[in-house]
């Protein structure tokens, strides 16, 4: 059962007004990089050998966290997680879980110990 998001509604209408915002130069790229995203497979995306942290949200329906986990595997040194109670806007919905995981990531710690998130696998 999925849990509902309270900050949902505001999202949305903050999205929507972005695009209603965007000059058609934007929304063309919006649109290229969309098709891109749900179009392309995988396979094309070249091997990336630094360490990369994935996260998504529990809930993201746009860039589902198995395809996120699928491209995750795809890099050398990888770890993936998805923050908890969230959909694709994990960062705006949970901004201090995103901030510390980014953070504690960036500085080479062990991002297990961090509130909020779930389904961590790793190949670092």
């Amino acid at each position: 059962m999925i849990k509902k998001i309270d900050k949902l509604p505001y999202i949305k209408e903050k999205f929507s007004k972005s695009l209603l915002d965007m000059d058609l130069d934007r929304k063309l790229k919006y649109a290229q990089n969309t098709k891109r995203l749900l179009v392309e497979k995988l396979d094309n995306t070249p091997k990336v050998y630094t360490p990369i942290l994935v996260m998504t949200g529990e809930y993201d329906n746009f860039t589902s966290p198995s395809y996120c986990e699928e491209f995750a595997k795809m890099c050398k040194n990888y770890e993936f997680t998805l923050v908890d109670e969230s959909d694709h806007f994990f960062h705006v919905e949970k901004p201090r879980t995103t901030i510390e995981l980014t953070r504690t990531f960036l500085l080479g710690n062990d991002i297990k110990q961090i509130q909020g998130h779930s389904q961590f696998i790793s190949n670092v």
